[in-house]
């Protein structure tokens, strides 16, 4: 079973793909998910320390709730932009592979 940070399932599933095709696929799959992670970790760690103001002890407290939220903000942007982008699946017509349908009168 494939631990959850492992994302080169999908890009590997298909009917009829090639092998080569799905090593590409696979590969900017892998790159896509590492990069948007060192990405990630960078924002949210600007923002905490832009956020840090003064030298108290709840300083940082201050900066690392700022990147919470931004973190959450992302989040969610994220979340809109794969319902907008990605729509509903499609259907396949009649007449691709489909069977027909069987009348019963």
């Amino acid at each position: 079973m494939p631990r959850a940070t492992d994302r080169r399932a999908p890009a590997t599933r298909g009917a009829g793909r090639r092998s080569h095709c799905s090593a590409c696929a696979s590969g900017l799959n892998n790159a896509a998910f590492q990069i948007g992670g060192a990405l990630g970790a960078a924002v949210v760690t600007r923002v905490a320390v832009s956020q840090t103001d003064g030298s108290s002890l709840a300083a940082p407290t201050h900066g690392f709730q700022s990147a919470f939220a931004a973190a959450a903000a992302f989040a969610a942007i994220g979340c809109v932009a794969a319902i907008v982008l990605l729509g509903r699946p499609r259907r396949q017509k009649a007449g691709r592979g489909a069977s027909p349908a069987r009348s019963t009168a």
